[in-house]
C-alpha cells in the first residue's frame, strides 16, 4: 500500500536554490513518513515537496526499510540530545 505526503511550502524562490531549499524540508518530511509508517508498516510513501512560488515539485519515494532507516537514524539523534 503507498501512501503519499504532500507538503506544500510557500518560500520566495527568488535568489534560491530549490535543490538546495528542498535538502532543507526533506527531513521533515521523512519525519511524517516515520509516523505513517507507524500507524500503517506495509505502507510505502511518495513524499512531494510543492512550492507554489514557481510551481517546483520535487519527488522522493521511500519503501520500507527507507522509511525504517530514517526512523532508526531520528531516533539515535533524539537519544543523543536527552
Amino acid at each position: 500500500m503507498r501512501r503519499n505526503l504532500i507538503d506544500y511550502k510557500t518560500d520566495s524562490l527568488a535568489n534560491r536554490d530549490v535543490d538546495e531549499l528542498a535538502e532543507h524540508y526533506w527531513p521533515q518530511l521523512r519525519v511524517y513518513a516515520c509516523a505513517l509508517q507507524q500507524a500503517n508498516p506495509k505502507a510505502e510513501v511518495m513524499l512531494r515537496l510543492v512550492f507554489t512560488d514557481g510551481n517546483e515539485i520535487h519527488t522522493e519515494f521511500l519503501r520500507n526499510g527507507d522509511v525504517s532507516h530514517y526512523r532508526a537514524k531520528y531516533e539515535e539523534i533524539l537519544k543523543d540530545r536527552s
